[in-house]
């Protein structure tokens, strides 16, 4: 049997050697027949290059079935389709060298691409197709920088630009019918855009840079335009800047640089939010060649008046004369020491009006911006608590530290807090979705700001989820109550949760109710309204000049603590009334009062311009 084995091993070891052998032959025999190939396909790209009359074109060109690929561009316009843009021969289109690739488009009738193969793309990219590169560094050079592809019954040609040399790429394609030549320029060069920019020596008291530039009416304010590329100056001049009582004025001092003045009719001034866009994207370049305009600055200015802010303390009646400025702020509140002042600078966007929030010193110059919302002052300390996001944070503007008080451990829909400076207890109150689509509050409770365990109440009210806005309708009345205001089958429920025990004690049914301080709460009932004190059930009536303007039970619809005797009573045009609980009287002011923060002790106003 060994012996019988080992003969078979050898037989087998000779029949490997002669399928070797073969195998090599085989091969030999295929490159000596694919170099005879070439040699011929060689040939013919030389009188391909010798460009032969349409009658004497070689009927070698065709695709694998048997169609001619020298009839497949008989019906193309010469029309190249790049992305928005469409190219007759002799064009250019201008890329940017930000750009990395370019997809282009022959669109041909189906029935000529249908059955085209892989081959018959290689054939025409190889023999139909060129292109040649040339810059400042380079001569003109034959440079394949294209793919070509079939899509939808269009030949697809994608250019791919590696590098950021600025130079121009020719495509040349030839007809196999005819051997005329199309010829189409990609020209690669920096994006067209432009700046905007003021001279250095504009006079802040007539442009004032805010959120956008506060233009002083009356004043003549210049920009500085350069573009990247020379310009049609028409193009420019011709965007309407859709203001009534704007002159414009151009002064060219070349095809590339524009001076734009813009002078503002003071009496056209009629509104704080109104603005203008200093924008130039209808223009053009001077060469008439199409170039996508790339992101450029875009200039938000506003004519306006001069402002005058100061501050009104309603105990003693004081009237501190702060800032004056071009910027129109809606809301300010000093810190503590009174180093810092936290300002509201609202903007519209989209018909929406937006609040961008600002750090000034005492001198009202603008330190940095801010992203937060619903930001009150901590007693005795220059350190913001505020809302972002879905947590609350505070903000130590000394130091710049950021940290978290609360932050949701689960998805929640809404998150809101109140503070109560006198007693430094926070409650923060988070609304989560539950199965029967309300909203539900979870309530923490913070003795201090810094505890690192509050206390929790689950599922404390219920509230309907049916509102533009969420709601926020939990306050402090006093540093042992809670006033609780939310909607259940429709109807305004109001309740009073105790601070230690987490209880709820319901109100009585009232026209409208808003919460106070020292344990007392505004009530509209019987027609009119009145302050209750919760410890006694005692209700003052609300001592007003006069009573017919107060008759409205929402003629009021929040009211702020700036301390524990004075409240401000928000109306739906602003704040003109001041509240001083413990006498029920309400002291209506002259001035144009800006909505105040919880708690600031004083409320800022706009002074009237004589």
């Amino acid at each position: 049997m060994f012996g019988t084995k080992t003969v078979r091993s050898r037989r087998n070891i000779l029949i490997r050697w002669l399928m070797l052998l073969a195998a090599l032959l085989l091969l030999f025999a295929c490159d000596v027949k694919d170099g005879k190939e070439a040699g011929e396909q060689q040939i013919a790209v030389v009188k391909q290059e010798e460009q032969p009359d349409a009658d004497s074109w070689p009927e070698t060109a065709q695709s694998e079935d048997g169609q001619p690929l020298s009839t497949l561009f008989a019906e193309w316009d010469g029309r190249l389709v790049c992305g928005n843009r469409v190219l007759k021969p002799g064009a250019a289109f201008a890329v940017s060298i930000e750009d990395e690739t370019v997809a282009c488009r022959i669109s041909l009738p189906y029935d000529r691409v249908a059955n085209l193969t892989l081959h018959d793309l290689d054939t025409l990219s190889e023999q139909y197709i060129t292109g040649y590169w040339s810059s400042e560094y380079h001569e003109r050079h034959e440079i394949r920088l294209y793919q070509l592809g079939l899509r939808r019954g269009a030949f697809e040609l994608e250019l791919h630009f590696s590098s950021w040399e600025i130079g121009a790429y020719e495509l040349e394609i030839t007809d196999p019918a005819t051997g005329d030549k199309r010829v189409y320029r990609f020209l690669r060069e920096l994006p067209f855009r432009y700046e905007i920019s003021r001279p250095t020596d504009t006079d802040t008291a007539i442009l004032e840079k805010g959120v956008r530039d506060y233009l002083l009416a009356g004043e003549t304010h210049a920009y500085n335009v350069t573009f990247s590329h020379p310009v049609d100056r028409a193009s420019v001049e011709v965007f309407d800047f859709g203001m009534e009582g704007l002159e414009v004025e151009y002064d060219w001092h070349s095809d590339q640089s524009v001076t734009v003045r813009l002078t503002f009719d003071e009496q056209a001034v009629m509104e704080d939010y109104d603005r203008l866009d200093l924008q130039f994207y209808r223009a053009r370049a001077a060469d008439g060649i199409y170039r996508e305009l790339a992101e450029s600055g875009v200039l938000h200015v506003q004519p306006t008046r001069r402002k005058s802010f100061a501050f009104l303390d309603p105990a003693t009646g004081t009237r501190d004369p702060y800032l004056k400025t071009l910027i129109s702020y809606t809301r300010l509140d000093r810190s503590p020491s009174g180093k810092y002042v936290f300002a509201v600078e609202t903007t519209v966007r989209e018909s929406m009006f937006v609040d961008n929030y600002v750090l000034l010193d005492k001198a009202g110059k603008r330190i940095k911006t801010l992203n937060m919302d619903s930001p009150v002052w901590l007693k005795d300390e220059d350190v913001l608590l505020y809302r972002k996001d879905r947590s609350i944070m505070r903000y130590d503007v000394e130091t710049g530290l950021e940290e978290a008080v609360w932050t949701a451990s689960a998805p929640i829909e809404w998150v809101y807090f109140d503070y109560h400076a006198p007693s430094g207890r926070l409650v923060v109150v988070a609304l989560r979705q539950n199965a029967q689509w309300e909203l539900e509050a979870d309530l923490y409770l913070y003795e201090r700001v810094t505890d690192l365990h509050p206390r929790v109440f689950r599922g404390v009210f219920h509230d309907l989820e049916d509102y533009e806005l969420y709601p926020e309708g939990v306050a402090f009345i006093d540093d042992d109550r809670l006033f609780i205001a939310y909607r259940a089958d429709r109807d305004q429920e109001r309740r009073v949760m105790d601070w230690a025990t987490g209880e709820l004690a319901a109100l009585e049914p009232a026209d409208n109710a808003l919460p106070l301080t020292r344990g007392n709460l505004l009530r509209h009932s019987g027609g009119k309204w009145e302050i209750v004190s919760l410890a006694d059930g005692v209700a003052r009536p609300l001592a007003v000049a006069e009573p017919d303007r107060y008759a409205d039970p929402y003629v009021w619809y929040k009211a702020v603590p700036l301390s524990e005797d004075w409240v401000a009573l928000v109306r739906g045009g602003g704040v003109q009334d001041l509240l001083h609980v413990p006498t029920a009287t309400v002291k209506t002011v002259k001035e144009q009062l800006l909505a105040p923060y919880p708690w600031s002790g004083e409320a800022a106003y706009l002074i009237p311009q004589q």
